[in-house]
């Protein structure tokens, strides 16, 4: 901001003089004449301009106060509708899920009495199986312990066999050499002695073995 020297001028305020007195002679009654020339007829038009507006809102709302309630109305019916058929959607499904429920019950129901008669088929499979399993153990110890007393049965019969051959051929070859000294005649005298007596058979083969040189058959 520049300041002001001393050698400028300062300008002298204004004057307030009194009011003219045709100013002061205006009553409220006139001013309202003279604005009634002035704007009167702009006042009229704005006035009426603002009463077709507002007829025109009050027409306007009336009209969509109608249009809402003729639309709440349909909103309200259709609503109702749809409440109603889905609630006997709902039940009907309810139903349904009763009868699939009691459905499936009895299903599992029958299921259940299926795998409990699989369940006892197959313990009384078990118990059979254990028992044959039992009853081969048995005859195969049985069978074992026959063959084994069979085995050394034959096993006795075969020494007892062998003994008995070996006898006999000492017997025969006793026999055969007396033959032969009685039947030879260019042969001097030998000194007498006391005749060996013939070895006497331990044991000779079984009566019904006709054949001892012939094996027996092995049972």
């Amino acid at each position: 901001m520049t300041p002001i020297s001393n050698d400028q001028e300062i300008p002298a305020a204004p004057t307030l003089e009194p009011p003219h007195d045709a100013a002061r002679a205006v009553t409220p009654d006139k001013f309202e004449a003279i604005r009634e020339i002035l704007v009167g007829d702009e006042f009229q038009n704005f006035e009426s301009r603002f009463h077709i507006l507002e007829t025109s809102i009050d027409r306007r709302q009336s009209q969509l106060r109608s249009e809402l309630i003729t639309e709440f109305g349909n909103m309200h019916v259709q609503n109702q509708s749809e409440i109603k058929n889905l609630g006997e959607m709902v039940g009907e499904m309810v139903g349904q899920l009763k009868n699939e429920d009691g459905t499936q019950a009895r299903q599992l129901d029958e299921m259940g009495k299926r795998i409990d008669g699989l369940e006892k088929r197959i313990d009384e499979m078990n118990n059979v199986i254990t028992e044959q399993v039992r009853k081969f153990q048995d005859e195969f110890s049985d069978q074992m312990a026959e063959f084994s007393r069979l085995a050394k049965s034959q096993q006795e019969e075969a020494a007892r066999e062998a003994i008995s051959r070996k006898d006999f051929a000492e017997i025969l070859s006793g026999l055969a050499a007396t033959i032969a000294s009685e039947e030879s005649p260019a042969a001097e005298p030998a000194p007498e002695k006391s005749p060996a007596a013939p070895p006497v058979p331990k044991a000779f083969p079984p009566a019904e073995a006709e054949n001892p040189f012939q094996p027996a058959a092995m049972g």
